[in-house]
């Protein structure tokens, strides 16, 4: 499992780009919490994988998760 926290220097509404990329690497599953704001090192969601190995389980979470960016929403506002 590989946790999804909020970036460091950021507080206020964001948007997650990369979902998409993320799901495409076999034996992921993703959670997003669906909370309004990020704070730095929020828990957003995490990610689970699987392999055949556990080094092939965590490398396939560490891809998923880099394929994942937490980004200041154009809606604005913080919380």
């Amino acid at each position: 499992m590989v946790n999804i926290l909020g970036p460091e220097g950021f507080e206020g509404m964001y948007v997650v780009e990369g979902l998409k990329s993320a799901m495409k690497v076999p034996g992921v599953a993703l959670y997003i919490y669906g909370k309004q704001s990020s704070k730095p090192r929020r828990k957003l969601g995490h990610i689970t994988a699987t392999g055949r190995t556990a080094a092939e389980a965590i490398a396939r979470a560490t891809k998923a998760r880099k394929s994942i960016k937490l980004v200041p929403s154009n809606t604005g506002g913080s919380a």
